[in-house]
């Protein structure tokens, strides 16, 4: 989050300054930091489930089940990195419109799939699987 804020100041100031192609590139490094940065904590999320695991609980069946729940996590990691950069340079740009429509839809299909894991067995699975959908769409 404090990176958007920061991708949004640069983009504003580049913006102010008449400097279009200037905005757009600290747009880009802006965005390719935020996905660089969050491959780090995915490639610990992935890489070393057990460590992380074994932080909380020494249960195997909580552990089994947290297992298949990081890799969920990573996916959210990465793709909510992606968004929340991308809406910084969007607002530094003060296009704001938009990225507020996409995320009442998104947050809305979310909502649905919220229901849909209270109805199944499989709910933190199903729960983590479609926040994560809901991120990406």
């Amino acid at each position: 989050m404090s990176l958007s804020f920061g991708i949004t100041i640069r983009v504003g100031h580049a913006l102010g300054e008449q400097k279009l192609e200037t905005a757009s590139h600290r747009s880009l490094v802006g965005i390719i930091t935020a996905a660089l940065l969050s491959l780090i904590s995915v490639g610990f999320f992935l890489l070393f489930p057990e460590w992380i695991i074994r932080l909380y609980t020494t249960d195997p069946v909580v552990s089994a089940t947290a297992a298949t729940l990081l890799m969920f996590t990573a996916m959210y990691q990465f793709s909510d990195a992606l968004q929340t950069s991308a809406n910084g340079a969007l607002r530094g740009y003060k296009d704001t419109k938009i990225p507020m429509i996409l995320a009442i839809l998104a947050t809305g299909a979310w909502r649905f799939h919220w229901v849909c894991c209270w109805v199944s067995r499989m709910k933190s699975f199903l729960q983590w699987a479609k926040k994560a959908s809901g991120l990406v769409s």
